[in-house]
């Protein structure tokens, strides 16, 4: 018996050292070596560009309509729409369809009034030279994509839409924010960088969270909301009240700010990258790519720590669908004012390590 236990107690041991044997280490910041940088020229000052989560091309707001950008073909597609429209907050719900929205929640009126945009929300299908369109609502901003539905902001109310075109309302509330991979939600108590002409709070209220049923957590000051791809959330918080700048010249992250990771309801937030913004999570790796507030493009580890500074100045990164290329936002005052979308195709010397 003894004999027996001593064996069992070996081959335990035996399989545990070759299993940690076998798990590759997790890549560090330091491990990435960018092997290709390309860009292109957008026609809008704004184009909010954003991967296909299931393949490599690029959404493009543009003006009178939307760009597509392959980056494995090399091409830029631009496309126009009956009424012209910029395709404002675009996001991909497939690999074929998106939705997009107005460029503002709210419209002035003759009289000096404000109404909601009538523009509405506006579904898209990718057919080859000729995309086809339809109205999934008749209001609507800045759509984001859960599961099942498409959360907006219509006024100072939250709502989500689904497929056909059916409206719910949240509550009141701004820029729902939801998980695609689970019904997890955040959003803000007030607008925070915008003009708030509903609530009468703080500028520089809360970010709700709502994790599951009953399971709630705030944080102050907190905007620009991230879902990881197993559920924590990375957000930018504000060290001061900002500063709304109707004219947007002086950019929201001016007076300081941070970007932190929060990965459950009764976790305390933690800073990963100080002095930064725009956080965007690797899809399988411990890494956060940012923009620091002094333009520089850094990457960071989950756990914080010293970032890697990849030699980029521009905004908004984000990782592709398998984490290979980052893009961001790049001005240019040398070529007509107008930002270009620049790509960066990575390397990992590092053996890529299973899903953290």
């Amino acid at each position: 018996m003894r004999s027996f236990l001593l064996l069992t107690l070996v081959v335990f041991v035996a399989l545990f050292f070759a299993a940690c044997a076998a798990r590759p280490r997790a890549a560090q910041p330091s491990d990435i070596e960018v092997i290709r940088s390309y860009g292109w020229p957008c026609s809008s000052p704004l184009p909010q560009p954003t991967w296909n989560p299931l393949n490599d091309k690029i959404l493009v707001r543009a003006g009178g309509g939307f760009e597509v950008l392959d980056d494995t073909a090399r091409t830029q597609a631009y496309f126009t729409n009956d009424a012209r429209r910029e395709a404002a907050f675009p996001q991909w719900l497939s690999s074929t369809q998106f939705v997009f929205g107005p460029r503002a929640n709210m419209v002035k009126t003759g009289d000096g009034g404000r109404v909601p945009s009538s523009d509405g929300l506006t579904v898209v299908t990718l057919k080859g030279d000729k995309p086809s369109d339809r109205l999934l609502y008749k209001y609507g901003f800045r759509p984001r994509v859960g599961p099942r539905h498409v959360y907006a902001q219509i006024a100072e109310h939250m709502v989500r839409i689904d497929a056909n075109g059916v409206m719910e309302e949240l509550g009141i509330g701004f820029y729902p924010t939801p998980d695609r991979r689970s019904e997890r939600l955040c959003w803000q108590e007030t607008p925070v960088i915008e003009e708030d002409i509903w609530t009468g709070k703080a500028a520089g209220s809360h970010l709700v969270i709502q994790w599951g049923k009953g399971r709630i957590s705030e944080v102050k000051r907190a905007l620009d909301p991230r879902w990881t791809n197993d559920g924590k959330l990375l957000v930018t918080i504000l060290r001061e009240e900002p500063v709304i700048d109707p004219t947007f010249t002086k950019p929201w992250w001016a007076q300081g700010c941070d970007v932190v990771m929060i990965d459950g309801p009764e976790a305390a937030p933690r800073i990963i990258a100080p002095d930064a913004h725009g956080g965007s999570a690797h899809p399988t790796q411990p890494l956060i790519a940012v923009a620091g507030n002094d333009g520089a493009i850094r990457i960071v580890t989950r756990s914080g720590g010293e970032p890697t500074q990849l030699g980029e100045h521009g905004d908004n990164p984000e990782w592709n669908h398998d984490g290979s290329c980052l893009l961001y936002v790049k001005r240019d005052p040398a070529v007509g004012g107008n930002p270009f979308v620049q790509v960066l195709v990575l390397k990992f010397r590092a053996p890529a390590p299973a899903t953290h």
